[in-house]
């Protein structure tokens, strides 16, 4: 492969140059020297036609080859294969030169182009994943929802039997209607389309109404929320998203207390975070599912009798670590749970 494709005819205008250049200093010089001292000179030209020729060519094979090198390297790049950094000692890795240069900036191309081919084959493996995950979750309610559709069409159905129909199914649309939202807002963080606006307010009326929120479903099950302090701190947090975040923790609170019970909310001040403790006294979570209970669709051992969809705890862990906070828990089994979410005061 040559550099360019008229390189024979730039080789022959520069050797045509030389000997033009070579015969006119001959001329002139030898003009009136003898016969002898004519010959010499006019060898000493030919040799020095000779030797621009061969050095015009040596040029031409570095670059050639040098390029051709570089085109392996970007071909590999291309085709996904690993340059090795002692592929080629014709770079000259350890001097500083301009092909040493070249290679190294090649060699870290190659890890930039590495590194983006596996993020996009973990997103690609997180997404087939979630389809998964997705698919199985939506088949019980949506195959609840045909078959409650095909009882009533059953015109021997009495009006309680109607009834109870309708109200199952109700019953199963909610919670095609929550996994649904809640995927919705899973795969909006999780692909980044939304991002978190984090801003120094007061955490004490983020929590206000996240219990705003839960207060009407706490109830209906006679659970007093408690908020054992009225600490305001303003924390560097996205007000929307920690509120969805701090339901969350309330939502499963009530879900899994007794009735007539309590949620016992408190809010402390550190030097560098603020810990907002929830605590109920329902059910308890084993040691066993602490980690667990912050995965995608896991439900906890104590969860079967109790709506949900295993999302709450993972979307509401997603929340927090993106806002560069953490989340504690600690539990006593069959008694109490207490969640401990930690978010920065101030910007780092």
């Amino acid at each position: 492969m040559k550099i360019l494709n008229n390189e024979r005819v730039i080789i022959n205008i520069f050797l045509s140059l030389i000997i033009f250049i070579c015969l006119s200093i001959s001329f002139i010089v030898t003009i009136n020297c003898s016969f002898e001292i004519r010959i010499i000179v006019y060898f000493l030209l030919f040799m020095i036609c000779v030797t621009s020729f061969l050095f015009v060519k040596i040029i031409f094979f570095i670059i050639n080859s040098t390029l051709e090198v570089l085109s392996d390297y970007i071909q590999s790049l291309i085709e996904g294969n690993y340059i090795s950094k002692n592929v080629n000692k014709k770079f000259e890795l350890d001097k500083d030169t301009l092909l040493g240069k070249i290679n190294n900036q090649i060699l870290k191309l190659q890890d930039i182009v590495n590194h983006e081919r596996e993020l996009l084959t973990d997103d690609k493996n997180r997404i087939n994943s979630l389809i998964s995950d997705i698919s199985h979750q939506l088949k019980v309610p949506t195959a609840n929802i045909i078959l409650y559709n095909t009882f009533l069409i059953d015109k021997k159905l009495n009006n309680l039997e109607r009834e109870n129909i309708i109200n199952n199914l109700n019953s199963q649309l909610k919670k095609l209607e929550f996994l649904i939202d809640s995927l919705v807002k899973l795969s909006r963080l999780e692909i980044g389309y939304i991002k978190l606006k984090q801003e120094r307010l007061p955490i004490l009326q983020t929590v206000l109404q996240a219990i705003g929120e839960i207060n009407n479903k706490a109830t209906g099950k006679n659970i007093i929320i408690k908020l054992k302090n009225d600490t305001d701190i303003d924390v560097y947090h996205d007000k929307v998203w920690t509120e969805e975040a701090i339901f969350n923790f309330l939502d499963n609170a009530v879900k899994y207390s007794k009735e007539n019970s309590e949620i016992v909310i408190e809010i402390i001040k550190y030097n560098l975070f603020c810990r907002i403790d929830i605590k109920d006294f329902g059910c308890g979570i084993t040691e066993d599912d602490y980690t667990n209970i912050f995965k995608r669709f896991y439900r906890g051992k104590n969860s079967n009798d109790v709506e949900g969809a295993g999302l709450g705890l993972y979307l509401t862990r997603k929340i927090i670590s993106e806002q560069g906070g953490y989340i504690k828990v600690k539990s006593i089994y069959k008694k109490e749970t207490l969640f401990s979410v930690f978010l920065l005061i101030n910007k780092i």
